[in-house]
């Protein structure tokens, strides 16, 4: 009888400020860091790093390719646990226009108003990815 070789996968966790956005296995991730895309397969020596805004390919287990888009963030790996935290994440799938138009209109109202400086760099960096994400729906 043979038997299947047992094949490494890497456990993955997306997770934004408010959520987990995403947790599956797979078989190599795809990352935007502030150097360049990289990608990791099983038993990839241990890293963090930090990344940019932009896209997360994810092939899963079954062949799938999942893509999420992510506003930066930090990714840890080790052991074959990656660990993604990000402050804002989507799946591509899952981009609304109509959504992302309304979020960019109150970001674009919000700017005119009183801000501090702190708040003024998050409404900036939520402005960017509003963008980076109607930017890719409209390819």
């Amino acid at each position: 009888v043979a038997t299947r070789q047992h094949m490494p996968i890497i456990k993955v966790k997306i997770i934004s400020q408010t959520k987990e956005l995403y947790n599956a296995d797979c078989t190599s991730i795809t990352l935007p860091t502030s150097t360049g895309q990289i990608t990791i397969l099983p038993d990839h020596s241990d890293l963090i790093t930090l990344l940019d805004m932009g896209q997360v390919f994810l092939k899963l287990v079954d062949n799938e390719t999942k893509e999420m888009l992510i506003n930066g963030g930090t990714a840890s790996f080790a052991n074959n646990e990656l660990t993604i935290l990000t402050e804002d994440g989507v799946a591509s799938d899952e981009l609304i226009k109509e959504e992302i138009d309304e979020a960019l209109k109150n970001a674009a109202e919000h700017k005119s108003s009183d801000l501090d400086p702190a708040e003024l760099v998050q409404l900036e960096k939520q402005l960017r990815f509003e963008m980076f994400k109607k930017n890719f729906l409209q390819g």
